[in-house]
């Protein structure tokens, strides 16, 4: 029998299947079963948990109770989630978020309020984006399982597990490549699913993260199990629709500040001091006079490391005397991070613990690229990698400031 790591997560037993079972009929069977049992879907409850394995075990890591509701005649699902998110490096992060599709209420503890805004509203797409891996997108999907049923074309059934004391179907969706995986196991009885492992694929080094439902039972929901109660000491906080052509906002409502990605340019980037990977001291101090270009990234983000050639010929053509080039690893583990970085990074300087820089530079996606001119200021803030020209441009601008 086959061990996988992401069984191992779970602490699920595994039964196999016979070599030649026709398995990739038998796992379509199986989510197409899955897909409409979601869809017939009126009311359900569960305990959930999120975490990693390897070596990532001690940074992914969210848990908590999700509800989930199909009003009658209602196109989308209505949602909650009341839970807790590690944060690395800060306290756990509380979280309360409710969304019917159009709007998302949530309780802000930084300015002790219960926002509600339209689903479109910037902070409104990041509480839900919060949620993200406690709900499962599945659920919410009116395709479900649309990936793995389209667009991966290795699918098999792999066997039977017990995830949470529920016999479960296990199927397995990889890419054509087979450089990940995603993993379902789906209950027999109800075909609902019980987790969902997004791993590494047939990689040598595993890394999987791992969503694991518990105590699923469906429900007689009405709204009021979906309203978030006021705690003592806040207040409510109400975003309103943007209106073309319309200057002020109805009364009684209070836009709210958008969430910002980066640092604006012609702003002080903040001062930074920590260790690169051979244990040497890199701050920004120590830089200033050289345009830097800073590249916050993670072993964990697949994105991350798909333009480290574009970065390595970026390298290979600014001038060293002016610019320096800094990779900073975020949510990432410190020798993972090395041991990529040494084998197939751009080559330039690393900082393997970067979390706390990525939180003053406002990063909120991996990768992100910051350009900083010689006086220290913001010359340039991308998310996600912008193409070689426009990046080459932003540094060529910083040099000339």
């Amino acid at each position: 029998m086959m061990r996988m790591t992401w069984l191992a997560a779970a602490a699920c037993t595994v039964l196999a299947v016979p070599a030649l079972a026709q398995v990739n009929e038998d796992a379509k069977a199986v989510l197409n079963d899955s897909a409409k049992a979601i869809k017939e879907m009126k009311g359900v409850q569960f305990e959930v948990k999120t975490f990693a394995t390897g070596m990532l075990k001690d940074i992914i890591d969210l848990s908590g109770t999700v509800k989930l509701w199909r009003p009658e005649g209602a196109s989308t699902v209505t949602w909650r989630v009341d839970g807790r998110a590690k944060d690395p490096g800060k306290k756990d992060r509380a979280i309360h978020v409710m969304s019917d599709g159009n709007q998302v209420v949530w309780l802000d503890y930084t300015n002790n309020w219960r926002v509600s805004a339209p689903a479109s509203d910037p902070g409104a797409l990041e509480a839900a984006n919060m949620c993200r891996e406690l709900v499962m997108q599945d659920w919410l999907s009116p395709t479900p399982y649309s990936l793995e049923l389209t667009q991966y074309p290795n699918l098999t059934k792999k066997g039977i597990a017990t995830v949470g004391g529920e016999v479960c179907d296990v199927v397995e969706a990889m890419p054509a490549t087979k450089d990940r995986n995603r993993t379902w196991s789906i209950g027999v009885k109800d075909r609902l699913p019980r987790s969902l492992e997004l791993g590494t694929g047939n990689l040598e080094q595993k890394i999987a993260k791992v969503t694991e439902l518990s105590g699923l039972k469906p429900m007689k929901f009405t709204q009021a199990d979906f309203d978030i109660a006021l705690p003592e000491g806040f207040v409510d906080h109400k975003v309103a629709a943007p209106v073309p052509m319309t200057p002020k906002a109805e009364p009684g409502v209070t836009p709210t500040k958008p969430v910002e990605l980066g640092l604006k340019p012609g702003t002080a980037a903040p001062a930074f001091a920590a260790k690169d990977a051979a244990g040497n001291e890199v701050s920004l101090d120590s830089l200033k006079g050289n345009v830097v270009v800073m590249e916050f990234w993670g072993t964990m983000f697949k994105q991350s490391t798909a333009h480290t050639a574009d970065m390595r010929a970026l390298a290979g053509k600014v001038s060293k005397d002016k610019v320096k080039m800094v990779g900073v690893a975020c949510r990432s583990d410190e020798k993972m991070a090395t041991d990529w970085w040494n084998k197939s990074g751009p080559g330039y300087v690393l900082v393997p613990k970067g979390d706390a820089i990525a939180s003053d530079y406002k990063v909120a996606g991996y990768p992100s690229y910051c350009v900083i001119d010689a006086k220290g200021n913001v010359a340039a803030f991308f998310q996600d990698f912008p193409g070689a020209d426009k990046m080459m441009a932003a540094v060529e601008a910083a040099t000339k400031e």
